[in-house]
């Protein structure tokens, strides 16, 4: 598509602009820029030119138009020429099994819980951190993930959704999703990102968990007293430290939360984590203890069935195969089918 023709199919178009065609108009304006490279060269210049000047004014018309709705920072793009930060695929420390409706892969500090699960209904609430969803349709099932003010409505599909204190950012992988933020509703398909605010809400319902909410008032009356940093810095600074390599520091700053945060709902998650850096260090006797405080902290909690796992792992690694076995025997008792049965019957045999 040229230029020209893309400025043309914009000036046709009658219904009403929002943000979603927008930024659908802008990515093929670019596109149809791209395309100009394999023009000769005497006109590529001129394609380039053409395509500069539709941008910006389709930007004007639509800029004023934005004003005039008075929306809220949205972006849609293709994925895979998002024009947001570079970012490492975060490694997965969990797997949450869905039991039939799909699995939710987590990152190191994120953080998922399932507010409701029948038959027909799905509802999941993510506080923090990436999340990779692998989710399967069935006749009449509603799925839904929750994340602050943004809900994302799933049919059948795999999406991430990021989420940090400012932003939801969901990107689809594969299928059909719609996002809404409480004032719109937008359809993402394959291959198509958007990042929302985040927006905080006055009421528990809207926070959807009161635990989060105490954890933030705890938190800030500490910071006020004493200045320290609260959990969710040293939750960043830890997660940093871990993509640069530098798993020491790393595990100083999980012990600090665990030091200073004891009542966090988030400890449990924290000392997952903290397995999985001493591990990486060669520390698996003190991953070992880290994983079976993990389970001890929360027995019925998304990660209870990894950290059995992987403290059996960790000290049959170690040399300690009797306490190794034992770890095994007390996984499969309480997950006979589980994602890590056959090389928990293996270290047993």
């Amino acid at each position: 598509m040229k230029p020209d023709d893309a400025v043309k199919i914009l000036r046709e178009q009658q219904t009403p602009w929002d943000d979603v065609r927008q930024q659908r108009i802008l990515v093929a304006l670019l596109n149809a820029k791209r395309e100009s490279s394999r023009f000769r060269p005497r006109m590529r210049l001129v394609a380039a030119f053409g395509t500069v000047a539709a941008v910006v004014i389709v930007v004007f018309l639509l800029s004023s138009d934005r004003i005039a709705q008075n929306a809220a920072p949205l972006l849609l793009v293709p994925a895979s020429n998002a024009n947001l930060p570079p970012k490492t695929q975060p490694e997965v420390t969990s797997t949450l099994d869905l039991a039939g409706a799909g699995k939710a892969f987590l990152s190191a500090g994120a953080i998922v819980s399932i507010k409701h699960r029948s038959k027909f209904d799905l509802q999941l609430v993510q506080t923090h951190g990436y999340v990779r969803y692998e989710l399967k349709s069935a006749p009449g099932r509603v799925m839904k993930v929750h994340a602050g003010a943004v809900t994302v409505k799933v049919i059948g599909t795999i999406f991430t959704l990021d989420k940090n204190e400012d932003t939801v950012r969901v990107t689809v992988k594969r299928g059909v999703v719609k996002v809404a933020d409480g004032r719109r509703e937008v359809t993402l398909e394959a291959g198509e990102e958007i990042a929302m605010q985040s927006e905080p809400t006055d009421t528990l319902d809207d926070k959807l968990n009161s635990a989060v909410l105490t954890e933030e008032i705890v938190e800030k009356t500490d910071q006020d007293k004493s200045s320290r940093p609260g959990i969710r810095v040293l939750l960043r600074q830890s997660d940093q430290a871990r993509l640069e390599g530098d798993y020491e520091r790393a595990a100083l700053l999980l012990r600090q939360i665990i030091r200073e945060f004891p009542s966090s709902p988030r400890l449990a998650n924290v000392l997952f984590t903290l397995g999985n850096v001493e591990k990486n260090r060669g520390k698996l006797l003190r991953a070992a203890r880290s994983y079976k405080r993990c389970r001890k902290m929360s027995p019925k909690g998304p990660l209870t069935e990894d950290a059995y796992a992987q403290e059996a792992f960790c000290l049959d690694l170690a040399g300690q195969f009797g306490q190794a076995k034992r770890a095994a025997r007390q996984y499969l008792r309480l997950y006979p089918t589980g994602t890590h049965a056959n090389r928990m019957r293996r270290m047993i045999r």
